[in-house]
């Protein structure tokens, strides 16, 4: 049986210091409820093999998780497996502890014969041993003689040095004057921000549904801000009008058409939808209130590229 993927539970909370490749965020927006790999590959220009190494990726970052498996069903031939391989790693371990006392009761043996040789031997080469040892000794003496005799003029040479050199007084140019102590550095100017291309608002609570639109526009010269409900959206709104807003129809304070109505209150900024498959009746709705068009989810890039420079261009 094929897997299928499902985001996890709390997944916007999870992502917000996750820093992952263009890929894995795409193969990420995607997934929905129970997603086979298939219905990615139809919206992602990637292989199936780069697909699913994306998928792995979320997977070991814990933001998605199987749902099903062809594999669910316990194997007991493992736990036999594993009762097997106990039994002999024991009767393997037994041989080798008594491999490991022959060896060394044989070793025993073998060291009190060469501990018997080595006293026989220290007994009968004793005399020979010590006389070495003073003639080592007194070739050492005569060695430290000479080298006493070579170092001997070289020390009475240098008792001789001048040490005036030690005494003098370095002398001192009262002409000089002290150098100026350095200006600490001024700190540099505030740079201000300027903001270059036209403004587009995103309203919408899934921070994958927003970083999946920011990726999208990052090549275009935008300015994007997020809002992530439908009173942030309109405070903001209000406060300085974006050029275009592309705005969810579900929100978690209210509905998307009901945001829609005032925003077209306020004038002709045009509007670009979110719109799943499953609210073909709120798609309606919004086009009696006035939107200038719809994005399904998920969506291509260029999908949204071209819809953005349709309305704000």
């Amino acid at each position: 049986m094929e897997q299928r993927y499902t985001r996890i539970s709390g997944l916007d909370d999870k992502i917000k210091s996750i820093s992952m490749p263009y890929l894995d965020w795409k193969v990420l927006f995607i997934i929905g409820e129970n997603t086979v790999i298939g219905d990615i590959v139809d919206l992602v220009d990637e292989d199936q093999n780069a697909i699913q190494s994306a998928l792995d990726g979320l997977l070991e970052k814990g933001l998605i998780e199987v749902t099903e498996s062809a594999m669910d069903e316990p194997d007991q031939a493992d736990e036999k497996v594993t009762g097997l391989e106990e039994d002999v790693t024991a009767e393997v371990e037994t041989e080798e502890e008594a491999a490991v006392e022959d060896v060394s009761e044989s070793e025993s043996f073998e060291l009190e014969e060469e501990g018997a040789d080595e006293i026989n031997l220290t007994e009968m080469d004793e005399e020979e041993l010590e006389e070495k040892t003073q003639i080592e000794v007194s070739a050492v003496e005569e060695e430290a003689e000479v080298a006493e005799a070579e170092e001997e003029p070289q020390q009475k040479a240098e008792d001789k040095t001048d040490l005036s050199a030690l005494f003098d007084e370095p002398e001192v140019d009262e002409t000089e004057t002290p150098e100026a102590e350095p200006k600490a550095a001024e700190p540099a100017p505030e740079k201000t921000e300027i903001i270059t291309g036209k403004k587009i608002m995103i309203i919408d609570d899934s921070i994958v549904i927003r970083k999946m639109i920011e990726i999208a526009l990052e090549e275009e010269n935008y300015h994007l801000v997020n809002a992530t409900s439908g009173k942030e959206g309109m405070d903001s709104f209000e406060k300085d009008p974006p050029d275009l807003v592309i705005l969810d129809m579900m929100l978690p304070d209210m509905n998307g058409i009901d945001l829609l109505k005032k925003i077209k209150d306020k004038g002709n900024t045009p509007v670009i939808m979110l719109s799943g498959k499953d609210s073909p009746q709120l798609v309606e709705n919004a086009k009696e209130v006035g939107v200038n068009d719809f994005l399904p989810k998920p969506f291509k890039d260029e999908e949204l590229v071209e819809k953005v420079k349709n309305l704000i261009n």
